[in-house]
């Protein structure tokens, strides 16, 4: 059917309903009269409105599903731009706005644009042309509120087809610009030219109850799974009663307690940040453990806190207060604590030693940790079920921690911070681990001590079944003297006798 026939040509496909095709059919004659009398700007509006959409969805992702993780990219045909130009058609900013708009919700994502061409013509203009076009999209963007230092672009010309120049349909293809992620600490862009995802800095290797996650190119907290891929500034939050622990790819560990926030913001290797942080892990709020495998001088982590920040070269706890202090626990090696104090200078706190710091105040002098509790009951690796389990300790410190993990799972079944000597629990027959870790007045930890328990079923005992017995004994009487009197009245019912008894026993 033709509509407004100097502006546009559109054809469309009637349902094979009678009663819907016959309402279109009304549709579109009153439209054609509309026309016939002189509104052509109908059939204007009709044909910039499909040409929008044309436009859109020959970007190949729809605007309100933008995505940018790893392994993810944002293709823009060439037919967005003018023929042999840089400058972008005005039918195509809508959806560099939505770009924009993802762009200003994932503040914490910088981007990587690169403009291509065939290999048709002259090489250093089509690496020219390569080029503005890369740097008309970030342009945009700019003055859409994304920040220019967030964006770099780049022309790289023919150099790196995606099809056969040989062919107009693949000389097309490679007329593209290109848009990827990039870690803002390292620089690193998360999309390889062949779409190979950036290799993860770790994964989750634990995770217990409510954890939530955030990744740089999301806007929203998801739900932390089991072997979620770690990337370099990804946020951690434990929820009331959740744990999580993080394997990075040598083999480091981290271990985030309840209620923590935890901000990873680069791999554990000891290459220094080209972007905006130095630290390699913040913590927000809570608490974190964090075991290094085979750090070296040069290898020193960098934790940063609310109060300051922590060089350490081996394994750590360090928590945060309700009054937002710092409290550095060093387990095993050395650490360096800076306030952000100008003043203050760092301090060296050795093994088994912790210190705790405020906000612009420098770090306090360094105490030894409490001594490890040692579990006194149960002494046996195994014990038996009972509805009431007491555990006792020696108590060397103000408070001590106690908790049970079940050994299979590595679920966290009980955990109390107490400042007596003993627990009382149930547990059900299995396999657990037992901890107990000193706490000292002001919050510092020791190492914990584990101890493997094995809870066994209760064994019923054995109760004499007295009536059984001397149903059985009368049974036996009876079966006599009816042989001796040849009664057979007598063996029934001493039959029946026994299959009472038997009943009872087995019962």
């Amino acid at each position: 059917m033709y509509l407004a026939k100097p502006f546009c040509v559109v054809s469309i496909r009637i349902p094979d309903s009678e009663s819907t095709g016959s309402i279109m059919n009304d549709v579109f004659f009153s439209l054609w009269c509309f026309i016939r009398r002189g509104w052509r700007f109908v059939g204007v509006a009709l044909s910039i409105f499909l040409t929008v959409i044309v436009v859109l969805s020959s970007q190949g992702l729809p605007a309100d599903q933008i995505d940018l993780r790893p392994g993810k990219k944002i293709v823009l045909k060439e037919s967005i731009f003018d023929t042999g130009k840089s400058t972008i058609n005005p039918t195509n900013l809508p959806f560099l706005q939505k770009i924009a708009q993802y762009l200003r919700g994932v503040s914490e994502l910088e981007l990587e644009i690169t403009g291509h061409t065939d290999n048709q013509g002259n090489a250093l203009q089509n690496a020219k042309l390569s080029f503005d076009r890369a740097m008309m999209v970030r342009s945009i963007l700019s003055q859409a509120g994304v920040p220019a230092d967030r964006i770099r672009a780049r022309g790289l010309g023919d150099q790196s087809p995606i099809a056969d120049n040989n062919t107009e349909s693949g000389r097309s293809q490679n007329r593209r610009v290109e848009i990827v992620g990039v870690s803002a600490t390292s620089k690193r862009v998360l999309t390889a030219n062949d779409g190979k995802p950036m290799e993860p800095d770790g994964e989750v290797t634990f995770v217990q109850n409510q954890v939530k996650t955030l990744a740089p190119w999301e806007k929203d907290w998801q739900m932390g799974l089991l072997r979620l891929p770690i990337y370099e500034y990804h946020k951690i939050n434990t929820l009331e009663n959740a744990r999580v622990e993080v394997t990075f790819k040598d083999q480091s560990k981290l271990k985030v307690s309840e209620n923590s926030l935890v901000v990873i913001y680069r791999p554990t290797q000891s290459l220094q940040p080209e972007g905006k942080q130095k630290e390699h892990i913040g913590l927000v709020k809570g608490n974190l453990w964090l075991k290094l495998q085979a750090a070296k001088q040069q290898d020193q982590f960098l934790v940063k806190t609310v109060a300051g920040e922590v060089m350490m070269s081996n394994a750590i706890k360090i928590g945060v207060d309700e009054q937002g202090r710092s409290l550095v626990s060093v387990h095993e090696g050395t650490a360096q604590v800076k306030s952000d104090a100008v003043s203050s200078d760092a301090i060296t706190v050795a093994e088994n030693f912790g210190t705790r710091m405020a906000a612009n105040i420098a770090p306090e002098t360094p105490r030894q940790l409490p001594p490890i509790p040692e579990l006194l009951e149960p002494q046996l690796p195994q014990i038996l079920h009972s509805d009431a389990m007491k555990f006792t300790w020696q108590k060397q410190s103000a408070r001590t921690r106690f908790e049970v993990i079940d050994a299979v799972t590595s679920k966290q079944l009980y955990t109390v911070m107490t400042a007596h000597d003993y627990a009382t629990i149930s547990l059900h027959p299995g396999k657990y681990r037992v901890l107990l870790t000193g706490i000292d007045s002001i919050g510092l930890e020791s190492k914990g001590s584990e101890r493997v328990l094995t809870v066994l079923p209760a064994v019923e005992r054995q109760t004499f079944h007295w009536l059984e017995f001397i149903l059985f004994v009368v049974s036996g009487a009876t079966a006599w003297t009816g042989l001796l009197l040849k009664r057979k009245d007598f063996w029934w019912f001493a039959l029946a006798l026994v299959v009472l008894a038997t009943w009872l026993l087995l019962r």
